[in-house]
């Protein structure tokens, strides 16, 4: 692009109208994840999900198991109250579930019944259990036994590591065929093709908290009380330091997202090679487990304190964008709105997720579920007339140019044709023409411009 003349830097005049809309200032929003609060208050131990994360299962030390569906918590009473319950694991529709006590035995539910299995005799310490996708195969493990298997009901002893180790965690893969146990003060163990092998992980005696695996076994996750640990390509590596007392960790059906909990500190995910803290209900609790959907979009912790709860965690994918464009207008008029009260917050409506930006002014960037961008005042809302959920490189280009339009139509005046596309040695330009000879350009440097008079000038805002 031939740059005429200097940059000069031009401020959007806002089209102002009432909108109404309310908006409180969330209390746990983080990097995309919107956090809630859900379930009775307990001392819960353990969690699993199916895999669309609309199905749940939570356990309470001491307690009972109760199952989420279509909204709502409903307590099952198994063997009656009081059980040590320590594990559950669910299928991947939510309708075959498995359930764990210390000192007692495994549960599994379908059809609707929960039936005892009386595994080993029925009274050992179970500490974990995981289930395939179908629920037809099962494994878990004695804190100071075995590991015990199961395909279509028939329970089997490993003798995995001598049969009597202090197993603290396991998780299986989609169809069952690979398994992953950690030992606390020991190694982690991997099974394939009917194998038990051991990973000197970490020193090769640690005191492993939990395991997690994606959908064809190749990616593993593990925590114990100082770090994250991922394998990947047949080698491990530490993922994640600075925090201590890690208590479980969930993984995506790829492999590409995770989440961590630590107890006594916070959720942390993990998602294009980035670990972010969550700071879910203020940080510092005692978190004791955590499961994902799929996708590891969805997420449910529990904390394991008397008073403890369960926090279901949704990311919207559109956050990236909706920050951007934030971030974008706040750089263009940071003196306006001030200094920043938080990140870009992320909240949910019956619509859908929206994104806001407060600042210590009262003043508010709201990018809204209608796809337009807001500004708050302190005393009424303003439309920007900005369009910031495009799907495209080119449909972002084209909402920023026809955005801008929006507000400048009379300064330049009937359009010539639509936008069009052009490339040069610094990449793909997008531009729109007008008959008066004006043009907006969003260039390849990232960043938009209008011609005037022979000569291109800056806006001095991002479009990319």
């Amino acid at each position: 692009m031939l740059r005429w003349g200097s940059s000069v830097k031009c401020l959007l005049v806002l089209l102002v109208f009432f909108l109404t809309l309310l908006a409180s200032k969330p209390s746990h929003a983080d990097n995309g994840w919107a956090w809630n609060s859900t379930g009775t208050n307990a001392k819960w131990y353990s969690v699993a999900s199916n895999s669309d994360g609309t199905k749940l299962i939570a356990a309470i030390k001491g307690g009972d198991i109760w199952t989420y569906s279509n909204g709502a918590w409903t307590e099952g009473k198994i063997n009656g109250d009081n059980n040590s319950w320590t594990a559950v694991a669910s299928d991947s529709t939510g309708a075959k579930l498995v359930a764990a006590a210390s000192g007692g035995d495994i549960w599994t539910y379908s059809n609707g019944t929960w039936t005892a299995n009386q595994v080993n005799g029925g009274s050992n310490n179970w500490a974990a259990v995981a289930s395939s996708s179908d629920g037809t195969k099962l494994v878990a493990a004695v804190n100071g036994g075995d590991i015990w298997t199961s395909s279509n009901g028939v329970w089997t002893a490993n003798n995995a590591g001598g049969g009597s180790n202090s197993w603290a965690a396991v998780a299986s893969n989609a169809d069952g065929s690979k398994l992953v146990a950690a030992v606390n003060g020991g190694d982690i163990w991997t099974y394939s093709n009917g194998i038990w092998t051991p990973n000197q992980v970490d020193g090769g005696s640690s005191d492993w908290a939990g395991v997690a695996s994606n959908s064809d076994g190749t990616k593993l996750a593990a925590v114990n009380s100082t770090g994250v640990w991922v394998y990947s390509n047949g080698l491990w590596t530490e993922s994640l330091l600075g925090q201590t007392g890690w208590s479980g960790v969930a993984s995506s059906a790829d492999g590409t997202r995770l989440a961590a909990v630590s107890y006594g500190g916070d959720i942390w995910t993990y998602a294009n090679g980035t670990w972010t803290e969550a700071n879910v209900y203020g940080g510092g609790n005692n978190w004791n487990g955590i499961a994902s959907d799929s996708t590891g979009t969805k997420l449910v912790a529990v904390i394991a304190s008397t008073h403890g709860s369960i926090w279901t965690g949704y990311y919207s994918t559109s956050y990236p964008a909706a920050s951007a464009w934030i971030n974008a207008l706040y750089s263009e008029y940071s003196s306006y709105y001030g200094t920043k009260a938080g990140g870009v917050a992320t909240l949910t409506t019956t619509s859908g997720a929206y994104f806001m930006q407060y600042f210590d002014s009262g003043k508010v960037i709201l990018a809204w579920t209608d796809g337009y961008l807001y500004s708050f005042s302190g005393t009424s809302w303003n439309s920007l007339f900005i369009v910031w959920n495009a799907t495209s490189v080119a449909d972002t280009a084209s909402t920023w140019i026809n955005g801008t339009y929006s507000v400048y139509s009379s300064f330049f005046g009937t359009k010539s044709g639509g936008v069009q596309t052009g490339t040069d040695t610094n990449g793909t330009y997008y531009v729109q023409w007008f008959t008066n000879g004006t043009a907006i350009l969003a260039y390849s440097d990232g960043y938009l411009y209008y011609g005037y008079g022979g000569v291109w000038h800056s806006f001095g805002v991002k479009w990319e």
